[in-house]
């Protein structure tokens, strides 16, 4: 017996090596790939075609750029600012106080913590395939403070690069939603003031399109691409341009129509085969006991 124990506690404990050596294996794995990685970022406002752009980037090889974070980036930022806040005003004074409420404080690794957001926003949003050479994603949703949202990406991605999209005002207020809204067009003219002022503390680390231009001319966009290190096929650009590209599948013809009611995502799901047969079940049961309590119908008794 004790022989036998022996031979087991031995096997546990060559299982938990290898499960740590295979943890280390696939972390090193990671690390190698991730740091191939280039980033890019599209900076926009709703209804100004970034998701076509977005389209348009996709159309180099080895390019993957995700769609909208419902403003996740900002609520990072506002995560990591508070504790760095916290950290600066407290740390040194009550770091050796048990008893004090903010006791630790001072041990918040801040470039461990921007490393640490790094790696969810890879493998939990981004997630880049094995021949991603280019990995992002597009934002409309920035919050008020742009320029600290661009600053904290560049800290999380090193060496990003700004694809700012913007487009007519004067278009953008008569497009979709944006035509449902009194307030419309102030709404449009801030965000539009407040991005154009974060790209400019960008230096050369942003690059500003301007939808009407290159989608009467696609071949306004080369230098986009050169300035991304891209190649530039303008027929496989051309190719996406004629895909639908919006929030309601729209062609670049009817991107301005106004949008009507869009139901959740969900509403209109298609169930499984069990569970509409699990649906229709309930439904005969429910229709039995009806029928039975008011001595009516096929069931009542």
């Amino acid at each position: 017996m004790i022989i036998a124990s022996h031979d087991w506690q031995t096997s546990q404990g060559m299982r938990s090596r290898a499960r740590t050596v295979k943890r280390w294996l696939s972390r090193a794995a990671r690390r190698v790939r991730y740091g191939r990685l280039r980033y890019v970022v599209i900076v926009s406002y709703a209804r100004t075609g970034s998701t076509l752009l977005q389209g348009v980037l996709m159309a180099a090889q080895h390019v993957l750029v995700r769609g909208e974070q419902g403003g996740t980036i900002v609520h990072l930022k506002n995560w990591y600012d508070q504790l760095c806040r916290q950290q600066s005003k407290l740390a040194g004074r009550y770091e050796l106080s048990r008893r004090h409420p903010f006791f630790g404080i001072g041990g918040f690794a801040r470039d461990d913590a921007l490393r640490r957001i790094r790696l969810l926003l890879l493998e939990t949003l981004l997630r880049p395939g094995h021949d991603t050479r280019v990995i992002g994603f597009k934002e409309n949703n920035w919050g008020d403070d742009v320029a600290g949202t661009l600053a904290f990406v560049r800290k999380v991605l090193p060496g990003v690069r700004f694809v700012v999209n913007t487009r007519d005002l004067d278009a953008v207020v008569r497009s979709g939603f944006w035509t449902r809204r009194r307030n419309a067009e102030q709404m449009v003219r801030e965000r539009h003031d407040r991005i154009l002022a974060a790209a400019g503390t960008l230096g050369d680390d942003a690059y500003h399109v301007r939808y009407d231009d290159w989608v009467a001319d696609p071949e306004r966009l080369r230098g986009l691409f050169e300035w991304l290190g891209l190649p530039f096929d303008i027929e496989r650009v051309r190719e996406v341009m004629r895909q639908p590209h919006s929030y309601a599948n729209n062609t670049v013809e009817d991107f301005d129509r106004p949008l009507a009611s869009v139901p959740h995502p969900t509403a209109h799901s298609r169930r499984s085969p069990v569970a509409v047969a699990w649906a229709a079940v309930t439904a005969v049961q429910v229709a039995a006991v009806v029928t039975a309590a008011v001595g009516v119908g096929p069931y009542a008794g």
